[in-house]
């Protein structure tokens, strides 16, 4: 993973977004799909 504190933010607000959506769908998705 980037070590680069903004990319790291970036990455992190999207990431939490996408499980957001997945575990509001009630879907078990692999991390990184």
């Amino acid at each position: 993973m980037c070590r680069s504190p903004m990319a790291h933010g970036v990455l992190a607000q999207m990431l939490a977004g996408e499980r957001v959506f997945v575990y509001s769908a009630g879907t078990d998705a692999p991390a990184g799909a």
